[in-house]
Formats: structure tokens, C-alpha cells, sequence
């Protein structure tokens, strides 16, 4: 059944078409009901998470690396500096790319899945490829 009715994702993330209205008729209800409208916005949160536990994994190497690179000196003596700092100081100055990449990511994640839904109610004729294709250059 082509163009029968208006395609949406539902929660769990699957293309369904509403076969009991039609897109003429019910074009101006689907504009004005924007995808996400009292949804929760679960894109978002997961692109927060997988963002806070990448960083909170990655900052400690990434110290390393910079106090390697900074004075010059063996891998086993930066970590051994590390250690002796103590885990306070092992995470000073996380906040600032804590706070950068989770708010990247969360907007990465949350606007790809937006603009899936929005161009598959505008054109349900797109294809999934092509409508992930352009949220991802969107995005």
C-alpha cells in the first residue's frame, strides 16, 4: 500500500504507516504535531551517556598522554607521577570536556533520529538508507 497513509517512528524505533488517514487530509495535523512533541527524548539521553562514560573512561589516558608528551618521559614514569597524585587529581579538569562532548554527542545523537522522523513524515517515499544518509550529514 504506497503513500496510503502517514509513516512515523513509534518508541521502539519502527517505521509504521497509519493506513486509517490519509496524507491529503491529514498533512496540516502532521506539521503542526512536530516529531518528538511529549515524547521522551531517549536520542538525547543515550548520546549524554555514551558521551559521559567515554570520557570518564578515556580522560585518565588521555593525561597520560599529555603529561608524557609535556615533559618528555617514559610512559611508566608519567603513570607513575599519576599515581602518586592520587585519584582527586587524576580527574582535575574534567568538567570542561565533560561538559562539551556530552552536549555534542547528546545533540548528535538525538538530531539524527529527528531528522529520520521528520523526513520520512514530509516524503514517505524516501528510502531508510537515504533518510539515515541525510540526518547523518544533518546531524
Amino acid at each position: 500500500m504506497p503513500n496510503s497513509g502517514v509513516v512515523y517512528q513509534d518508541v521502539d524505533g519502527k517505521w509504521t504507516e497509519n493506513e486509517s488517514c490519509q496524507v491529503e487530509s491529514n498533512l496540516h495535523y502532521e506539521i503542526d504535531r512536530m516529531p518528538f512533541q511529549g515524547q521522551v527524548h531517549q536520542e538525547f539521553v543515550c548520546g549524554w551517556g555514551a558521551a559521559f562514560i567515554n570520557i570518564l573512561a578515556t580522560f585518565p589516558l588521555n593525561k597520560l598522554m599529555f603529561r608524557q608528551q609535556l615533559h618528555g618521559i617514559p610512559c611508566w614514569r608519567a603513570a607513575r607521577q599519576l599515581r602518586e597524585e592520587g585519584i582527586i587529581n587524576l580527574y582535575r579538569g574534567l568538567l570542561p570536556p565533560l561538559i562539551q562532548k556530552t552536549t555534542s554527542v547528546s545533540m548528535m545523537f538525538g538530531l539524527y533520529d529527528y531528522f529520520q522522523v521528520v523526513i520520512h513524515r514530509f516524503d514517505p517515499s524516501v528510502t531508510v538508507p537515504v533518510a539515515q544518509g541525510i540526518s547523518a550529514l544533518l546531524a
